[in-house]
């Protein structure tokens, strides 16, 4: 992680280059090496946290702090962003930006604990499963050294999805990525709800108070989740975050028809206090119930198909937007509200089948894996 937020620092100024020389292909290959490192840091920031932390309930805090932390600092970037713009400029922003890579690693540098690493030697799954999975890798120890880290990268990702494939809860890992279908397209909704005649600097500033919208929902939703659902009881944590789709539907229903910005705010809040329920709960779902040699490479899968989800959700309204489809933001509020519906309406049929974590079980209080990959005991 500390090396991450280095790389992080070092490529950041790459934004300022292509601001110096005006090249767009600088831009977009600064974005794709920060893209590298998010996409790495996000699932090994997720999965060193049950290392830390082995209680259930303490489990459950800890996901929720980092989510708060995140929600609290989104606050106040939305404050204070468009004041920044304005004096620091966009040349600014990125140093300052660059700045905050190199404070994380300075903080993370001081983190000590005594670690709850896995042991590799432990049998996550009957042994003919594993060498079955031994034997898929067949093809990828014949060719040369020089491809070994594709082959490795391939090879972990096959074994992360054989294991959602058969260990009974692997469509959790859809439920993060069904929530960004929902929300990712907000960035480019919130531009157009933030556009104003009053000018650039005006529009910054109302779109600053709309992240700060989102920060503040980001900060409650997760609060309120925690006092109804039991860490020790996943089917409550599932159920939460099916829960939270209807407060996303609703929202965007609220935002298309409403005209004022103050009640476009509002329910920007309500979008991402359900949003924000999704990706903390649906992650400590992943954290709880995924064996341990395998969580970072399910985490993977999750945010890999998580980004998919958002790039899909955010192309779609642009192209929608750019191309003059007779789409407004209205009416693609509208469209996101249906989609949303339609996705909590495949969510709660799930939950109330019993799958994922909604199975029963005579004492559902810890979470470990056999045989059958998974099973409450």
């Amino acid at each position: 992680m500390i090396a991450l937020d280095l790389f992080g620092a070092i490529a950041t100024p790459g934004f300022l280059v292509a601001l110096q020389e005006k090249s767009l292909v600088l831009f977009y290959l600064s974005g794709a090496l920060r893209a590298f490192v998010e996409g790495l840091y996000d699932p090994t920031t997720r999965s060193i946290v049950p290392m830390l932390v082995s209680d259930a309930n303490d489990l459950k805090r800890a996901t929720t702090l980092n989510r708060l932390a995140w929600a609290f600092l989104m606050i106040i970037r939305g404050i204070v962003a468009g004041q920044t713009k304005i004096y620091l400029g966009l040349g600014g922003c990125f140093v300052l930006d660059s700045v905050t890579y190199a404070l994380s690693a300075l903080i993370l540098s001081f983190l000590k604990g005594d670690f709850k690493v896995p042991n590799e030697d432990l049998e996550i799954t009957r042994k003919e499963e594993i060498n079955k999975m031994k034997e898929k890798r067949v093809v990828a120890r014949t060719i040369s050294v020089f491809f070994y880290p594709l082959t490795a990268c391939f090879s972990m990702l096959f074994d992360a999805i054989l294991y959602l494939w058969r260990c009974g809860f692997g469509t959790i890992v859809m439920l993060k990525a069904s929530g960004a279908l929902c929300w990712g397209a907000a960035d480019v909704l919130n531009v157009e709800y933030a556009t104003t005649q009053n000018g650039e600097d005006a529009s910054g500033i109302r779109l600053g108070i709309i992240f700060s919208c989102l920060g503040l929902g980001s900060l409650l939703g997760p609060i309120l989740a925690s006092f109804l659902t039991n860490a020790k009881r996943p089917s409550t944590t599932q159920l939460a975050c099916v829960g939270a789709f209807g407060f996303i539907a609703s929202s965007w229903v609220g935002m298309s028809q409403s005209t004022d910005f103050f009640l476009r705010c509002m329910f920007t809040s309500v979008r991402s206090f359900g949003g924000a329920i999704i990706y903390v709960y649906s992650t400590l779902l992943l954290q709880q119930l995924t064996a341990p040699e395998l969580l970072g490479r399910v985490l993977a899968v999750d945010y890999m198909l998580t980004e998919v989800a958002f790039s899909i959700s955010i192309w779609a309204v642009s192209k929608l937007l750019d191309n003059n489809a007779g789409l407004s933001a209205i009416g693609l509020g509208l469209g996101l509200a249906t989609l949303s519906a339609a996705v909590f309406s495949f969510w709660s049929i799930y939950h109330l089948f019993g799958l994922g974590a909604a199975r029963k079980y005579e004492n559902p209080v810890e979470v470990r894996v056999e045989k059958n990959c998974t099973s409450f005991v």
